[in-house]
């Protein structure tokens, strides 16, 4: 989606530019200038009808809530078990932005807090099973999921399951209908 973005943006300043110098063309380049925009116009109602069917990413809110019984937050062994959950999104190429905690002072510590956005419409198994496996790794810990207004939060892969079958249902419940003309 990312890339389909880009691609309109290019065909938007293309054609920003081509009218900026249409008023001091001569008549020959002015008809060039025409052909050009009247063609990435084309292109770019494409690019829009690409962009509506494919339908923009949601943004998925995560939090990873550590156990008592985890390692603490930012040692090597609980920043490890995260990333294996961020990896498992990065191979799916699903992208995330994680909430990272520093300190500027010597010796101190730092890394990711368990919290991230995940931008994709659906998750995929391999993404679901990280989250679960993650979920399963020390009893006590939780997940807690946010799309739009729907929140919701899972102490157990069952209960993991419930609660994105859930929010995929209201999300599917919630969608506009697209009526179709023939």
């Amino acid at each position: 989606m990312t890339e389909l973005n880009e691609m309109i943006g290019t065909y938007e300043g293309a054609n920003a530019k081509l009218l900026a110098l249409l008023p001091v063309a001569d008549n020959l380049s002015r008809h060039t200038f025409l052909t050009h925009f009247r063609w990435h116009a084309a292109i770019l109602q494409d690019l829009y009808q690409l962009r509506d069917k494919v339908g923009s990413p949601d943004e998925i809110s995560f939090i990873l809530k550590r156990s008592p019984e985890d390692e603490p937050q930012f040692s090597r062994e609980y920043q490890a078990d995260m990333g294996k959950v961020f990896t498992a999104f990065h191979n799916e190429g699903i992208k995330i932005k994680k909430t990272f905690f520093t300190l500027d002072a010597v010796d101190a510590v730092g890394g990711a807090t368990g919290e991230f956005l995940a931008f994709a419409k659906i998750l995929g198994p391999a993404t679901v099973a990280a989250v679960g496996v993650w979920l399963a790794g020390r009893n006590g810990r939780k997940v807690k999921i946010k799309v739009g207004e729907i929140e919701a939060e899972a102490n157990s892969v069952e209960q993991l399951d419930e609660v994105l079958e859930r929010v995929g249902r209201i999300k599917r419940d919630n969608e506009p209908k697209r009526i179709h003309e023939e």
